[in-house]
């Protein structure tokens, strides 16, 4: 989908449960949909989610994100949420399943078993804490692998 329909529908949305005063950003979040801010009173959905999915899909996050705005910070994704979430129309699960996502980047390899032990899209982490699943192995076998 692209940006301009999407926000002018996470605005439509915001405007039909009363929100009319936040706002809709988009960020470069890979590992999430959306999110919500409450101190900016703001919903920022990402590109690379509104890119690889449809109207439905990007609807039904915007009004995850729209739930939480309604109850407030301190609800995360409790009994309360979740109510508010059925009400309006959301499916009040706490992570979206079926959203295409983009692939990870980079993979953390076992260099004993070969296993991947963790992906990511940065090779941000440092893996001196890191154990394989596995074999148990520690850190000093992992390694950083391209994945694509």
């Amino acid at each position: 989908m692209e940006l301009k329909p999407a926000q002018d529908l996470a605005e439509t949305l915001l405007k039909t449960h009363g929100l009319s005063h936040w706002q809709v950003r988009f960020d470069h979040a890979r590992a999430r949909c959306g999110s919500c801010n409450f101190d900016r009173q703001e919903i920022t959905l990402s590109k690379h989610f509104v890119a690889l999915n449809d109207a439905q899909e990007l609807r039904l996050t915007v009004l995850h994100e729209i739930a939480h705005a309604l109850v407030g910070p301190a609800n995360g994704h409790n009994q309360r949420w979740q109510k508010v979430a059925f009400d309006i129309g959301a499916t009040g699960q706490t992570t979206n399943t079926s959203a295409q996502m983009p692939k990870h980047r980079w993979g953390i390899q076992c260099q004993c078993c070969t296993a991947i032990v963790g992906r990511r899209h940065r090779r941000s982490l440092k893996l001196h804490w890191m154990r394989c699943g596995v074999c148990g192995t520690a850190s000093a076998k992992l390694r950083w692998i391209a994945l694509n």
